[in-house]
């Protein structure tokens, strides 16, 4: 388990996640669960590739931990953050 990409991956899951948004306000929130999956995968695949470390087996593992993560982040987090400065989550 490369924890560094773990946590990596979690900060640009949920910030681009966050940036995405911006260009879909009117979007169902629902669909922001379907798309955390893919981004939590490529956020893996391309940390593996980055530092040069096999692929499959990282990414199936450190992807299941970025996705758990970069959920259990936002809605700690960024929920929280929103609902103390008066926006909507």
């Amino acid at each position: 388990m490369n924890w560094e990409l773990v946590t990596i991956g979690v900060f640009v899951v949920v910030g681009m996640i966050e940036y995405v948004k911006g260009f879909a306000p009117n979007a169902n929130p629902q669909i922001w669960r379907f798309v955390i999956v893919p981004a939590a995968f490529v956020a893996a695949a391309v940390g593996q590739v980055a530092t040069l470390q096999p692929i499959w087996p990282g990414v199936l593992s450190n992807g299941l931990v970025i996705l758990s993560a970069s959920q259990l982040g936002y809605q700690v987090v960024v929920e929280a953050v929103k609902r103390r400065l008066g926006g909507s989550a």
